[in-house]
């Protein structure tokens, strides 16, 4: 797909402020304008799904009740506060810069903001959603996903950061994306905070890779990984022990950010004695 490269805009200060936790609203088609013909009509899409309009994935499998826009920001600027309303949204309600990259470069020009580190929504914050359908299907859509992802990036002339999707339920896989994420560009990862506890496509849990990998599982969302700088960027996690995916670069400069126990600054501090 080709990508429009949009210029910056002229520094008014030489503060840059850095949005740190936006999230894109995927486009309807997303996925199914990339995906090879074959699984065109399984990858996440939006259809009438028991009586209203829903992303699915599958054919027939909800992901999105209603197709939720996930943004409380409608066309005219102005923003939703009341949950009711907000639930209610439809895609065509909200503001173009919820999905499109050249509307979101102008709002933040307008309220100054540089950059921003962009997150999923549809497959979840760290593809959960996609343990629904069979291994195959969860990678076809990963890989679609990150590679948009890298063409977002691109197209904001390196503004938006996306976070990658990692195919969380095999580490050999997990690793592999990483490194193809790294060389299209992309500078972080988004990893499943609890892969143990996601059913698979015929109803079982997923087994815990923590055990028969020595991989820890982190009990919350947010890791951000910098894949060129070999630097773990954010934190938020209660019960963290590091993973193999993360051992790629042995993060040696770590900044921390909303670290919620001392037992998370002892394995920071400690982190080189770890056999990863």
């Amino acid at each position: 797909m080709s990508t429009t490269i949009l210029a910056p805009p002229k520094a008014q200060t030489a503060l840059k402020v850095i949005d740190a936790d936006t999230h894109y609203t995927e486009p309807h088609d997303l996925w199914t304008s990339r995906a090879p013909a074959k699984w065109r009509d399984r990858v996440p899409q939006v259809k009438m799904h028991d009586g209203q309009m829903s992303w699915v994935i599958d054919g027939d499998k909800s992901i999105g009740t209603g197709a939720h826009p996930n943004s409380a920001i409608l066309k005219d600027g102005s923003k939703v506060r009341v949950l009711d309303k907000f639930l209610g949204l439809k895609f065509a309600d909200v503001h173009l810069g919820s999905s499109n990259v050249k509307e979101r470069l102008q709002i933040m020009d307008e309220t100054g903001v540089y950059a921003q580190i962009v997150y999923p929504n549809i497959l979840g914050f760290g593809g959960q959603a996609s343990a629904k359908v069979d291994v195959e299907l969860r990678q076809i859509c990963v890989e679609i996903y990150n590679d948009a992802m890298a063409e977002l990036q691109q197209s904001s002339n390196q503004r938006l950061f996306p976070m990658a999707l990692l195919p969380w339920w095999d580490v050999k896989a997990a690793v592999k994306e990483t490194e193809r994420c790294a060389k299209m560009g992309l500078r972080g990862i988004n990893i499943n905070s609890d892969p143990h506890l996601q059913k698979d496509d015929k109803g079982g849990y997923i087994p815990d890779l923590g055990k028969p990998h020595g991989i820890g599982c982190l009990s919350r969302e947010l890791v951000q990984f910098d894949l060129h700088n070999g630097r773990l960027c954010e934190l938020d996690v209660t019960d963290f022990s590091f993973t193999r995916v993360l051992s790629l670069a042995r993060p040696k400069n770590i900044r921390r950010s909303r670290l919620t126990t001392a037992f998370d600054e002892f394995l920071l501090e400690r982190s080189d004695e770890f056999d990863l």
